[in-house]
């Protein structure tokens, strides 16, 4: 016997030319399978950090939590921001309204567009405990 392990053994017996065609097709498939794990290895990782990087930006303008109350509006909310900042597991608290607005185009030519999208008020200093929205403006003012 051979001082080889018996895996490296077999795979050399299988990838041993008898002929020179049989050589160009083990090293076409060799190479085929290396270029395929190559390729999976690359997506993987690239899909991984582009994964990351989205779900730090979306969740980044988001909080993980918001505390409403049923059927009105929250009047108590200091009350509120209070107890839940009393969790030691919370990070940052801050007070917002959100609500329906009613928009409407004036374009030169066409048919004007209306819309209802929801804005969200905040309070600026309040906010910047909670979310990464003041650091990722470009141009204006966070006021």
């Amino acid at each position: 016997m051979s001082g080889l392990p018996f895996e490296l053994l077999l795979a050399l017996r299988y990838l041993r030319p008898k002929r020179t065609f049989v050589s160009i097709i083990t090293l076409i498939s060799v190479f085929g399978v290396a270029l395929g794990v190559a390729v999976l290895i690359i997506v993987i990782s690239v899909m991984s950090g582009f994964d990351k990087q989205m779900r730090d930006t979306i969740l980044g303008f988001n909080a993980h939590v918001h505390v409403f109350q049923s059927g009105s509006t929250l009047t108590n909310y200091t009350k509120v921001m209070r107890q839940v900042s009393a969790n030691p597991n919370v990070k940052g608290v801050a007070p917002f309204v959100m609500g329906p607005v009613l928009l409407e185009t004036e374009p030169q030519f066409g048919q004007p567009i209306t819309w209802a999208p929801n804005v969200r008020g905040i309070d600026p200093e309040a906010e910047t405990n909670v979310s990464s929205l003041s650091r990722s403006i470009i141009d204006g003012e966070f006021d």
